[in-house]
């Protein structure tokens, strides 16, 4: 599913359209969770559950920004960014609706758990 924005951005329901970055979506999620690290303190005190990124894509294909939208715990946020961050500098695939690129968001749930 695809919503406009009152910020002029498209959110997009990942099922509904196929969103990927330029190095692929099997190659981000392989290096992404590669460089993931549990921070050592929430590690420690047990902390488990999900961070939510929200992600900025321009009309090109670049990431503007990222924003935590569900927190977990301060490390763990950061973590998560920082992993996406040094997986992401080639950027996404154009979104293009009626032949034309727009700027898009989505939802980037990064799971922390305990074993």
């Amino acid at each position: 599913m695809i919503d406009i924005n009152d910020d002029h951005t498209y959110s997009l329901t990942v099922d509904s359209i196929k969103v990927e970055p330029i190095v692929g979506q099997h190659n981000f999620l392989m290096g992404f969770y590669k460089t993931l690290r549990y921070p050592p303190s929430a590690r420690n005190n047990g902390v488990q559950g999900t961070v939510i990124l929200e992600v900025f894509v321009d009309k090109n294909g670049i990431v503007e920004k990222t924003e935590i939208i569900q927190s977990l715990h301060k490390e763990c946020d950061e973590a998560s960014e920082k992993a996406f961050w040094e997986n992401i500098q080639s950027g996404f695939h154009p979104l293009v609706i009626n032949e034309e690129a727009k700027s898009f968001k989505f939802q980037l749930p990064v799971k922390f758990r305990l074993e």
